[in-house]
């Protein structure tokens, strides 16, 4: 087979990149022998969850750097162009050569995978409490630096023409300001108008016939019987506008997110990044996680903090902060050690 076509075969290890909600949202395609087409499909974008596109941007990313990793198992380096066209859906090409050899202008070394296909099928995001002790900021500095972000993002280990690992790091929030900004947001996430996309991307009832396809089952989020009934009941619109009219909601985001959070740490990355340089960053965020899991710690998306406007506002001001008025938050996660294993999250390619 040609190498794009040996590529398109291993779907079912490429496709455990994540993406918000578990959407898996790409469109994988050969263009020639020796490259890839990267687009998404229409259906599989949160229009409302996400309007800036900033998920969708990094879930084209992970996925990016899932196929550079199955690339070099299979004896070939990935260097991704990336020209984002919002209209014809397409994120870029991604060009296919000998690792051994050199890829167009730029070498081997620039886009070689430094994680396994093993690390990246033994993923998994752990959306239940983490255990003490928690991660400390030494730690995530060697996450960081294992993930190739800031000083050793430069050079040759730089990722795509941009090099947005070098520019790239991660800034822990503090847990006051966590806590506090939580509360706003996981209680927006019941009471504004993502509700309903996001009850749409659940799989709370294991004879549904997308339960085994995509969306966040029962099992990925952790919840017990009790819970998934409760939580199915409360999102019916007749059971969510009684509790939306009565202030209830609140309750129920404070239950949205398990306890304890662990480490909370945000991805950040110059102002203003356009389209090409965000998905760029999305193989940052995977090669983070597969760093942190790497050091025996699981990750959790907290993305409604960056979603919910009051919440996004107080920590781009940590960001601010901590990595300098220049630098903003692309992405928000949690980092730690769970107390329960995580559940394996079903793919379209499984």
């Amino acid at each position: 087979m040609t190498p794009a076509a040996r590529l398109l075969s291993r779907a079912a290890d490429w496709g455990r990149a994540p993406s918000a909600h578990n959407t898996q949202p790409w469109d994988v395609r050969a263009d020639g022998p020796d490259a890839l087409v990267l687009g998404w499909h229409a259906d599989r974008v949160l229009e409302v969850g996400d309007p800036t596109r900033r998920d969708l941007l990094l879930s084209l990313g992970c996925v990016a750097e899932a196929l550079a990793i199955v690339a070099a198992e299979e004896g070939y380096a990935v260097r991704p162009a990336w020209q984002v066209d919002r209209g014809l859906r397409v994120a870029g090409r991604l060009e296919l050569g000998p690792v051994d050899g050199v890829l167009g202008s730029v070498g081997a070394a620039e886009v070689a995978a430094p994680f396994s296909v093993a690390e990246l099928v033994a993923r998994r995001t752990a959306r239940a409490a983490y255990a003490e002790p928690f991660v400390t900021a030494e730690q995530v500095v060697e996450v960081e630096a294992a993930a190739g972000l800031g000083d050793a993002g430069r050079g040759e280990t730089a990722l795509g023409d941009a090099g947005i690992a070098a520019r790239a790091g991660l800034a822990v929030l503090p847990p006051d300001v966590v806590e506090t900004q939580l509360a706003v947001a996981d209680r927006w996430t019941f009471d504004g108008p993502a509700t309903g996309e996001l009850r749409d991307w659940l799989r709370l009832d294991p004879q549904d016939p997308a339960y085994r396809r995509d969306g966040l089952s029962d099992a990925a989020l952790g919840l017990a019987g009790w819970e998934r009934a409760g939580l199915r009941l409360a999102l019916q619109p007749p059971v969510l506008g009684l509790l939306r009219r009565t202030r209830l909601t609140a309750l129920l985001g404070r239950t949205a997110t398990a306890r304890p959070l662990g480490t909370v740490v945000a991805l950040t990355g110059p102002r203003d990044l356009p389209d090409e340089a965000v998905a760029d960053l999305g193989r940052c965020l995977l090669r983070v996680w597969l760093a942190a899991a790497r050091a025996g710690l699981a990750a959790h998306p907290l993305s409604q903090l960056l979603d919910c406007p009051a919440s996004s506002t107080r920590v781009q001001q940590e960001v601010t902060g901590a990595a300098g008025p220049e630098h903003t938050a692309y992405g928000v996660f949690r980092l730690g050690r769970p107390r329960t294993a995580p559940a394996r999250s079903h793919r379209l390619t499984d």
